[in-house]
């Protein structure tokens, strides 16, 4: 009885140090590690809930932009629902702090707009959007002119395209892409 009380015990030692480290993790991780798990289990819907409850619980935290990332991976990829992958970019856009994430998560919208719903002038007006806010005075800033001005040659808004193709042949004149341009 007393080996067995001290097996016991040893047992429930264990279980509660196991117990303890598991709450040292943080909630937000804890849901993004489950949602992980379900991903790769194939298991969409509900790795979708893990990752919004990363957001819900700390929309702050560093897994929060991850988590929206994955969830759009899985909108676009694994379930067809691009209308659903910009809702989580717009959420991302209130929520990144860096210009550069902003960026991204508006860049994504117009792309998604043009490639996967056929639709250049809602592309077109995000990548306006983008150019008014943040000019093109960072990384992707002559790539945004390029983008936006095609969006705008697709919509048959050819004389502000050809505004915008003019201004990227002026601030960006060695670009790889200007024998393009000028062709």
């Amino acid at each position: 009885m007393i080996k067995k009380a001290k097996h016991f015990l040893g047992y429930s030692a264990l279980c509660c140090i196991t117990f303890f480290n598991s709450c040292m993790v943080s909630l937000p991780d804890r849901h993004f590690k489950l949602g992980e798990s379900y991903y790769e289990q194939g298991q969409f819907q509900r790795a979708l809930e893990e990752y919004k409850k990363v957001v819900e619980v700390d929309p702050k935290s560093s897994r929060a932009i991850e988590s929206l990332d994955r969830q759009t991976r899985i909108y676009l990829e694994k379930l067809a629902q691009p209308t659903e992958a910009i809702a989580v970019l717009r959420k991302k856009y209130q929520l990144a702090e860096s210009p550069d994430e902003k960026i991204r998560a508006m860049w994504k919208v117009a792309q998604i707009y043009r490639d996967d719903l056929d639709n250049s002038s809602l592309a077109s007006k995000e990548y306006e959007r983008i150019y008014t806010q943040f000019g093109i005075d960072h990384k992707k800033g002559s790539e945004l002119l390029l983008e936006y001005a095609s969006a705008l040659t697709e919509n048959n808004q050819n004389s502000l395209a050809a505004e915008k193709y003019n201004e990227f042949l002026e601030k960006c004149p060695g670009h790889k892409e200007v024998p393009r341009v000028i062709l």
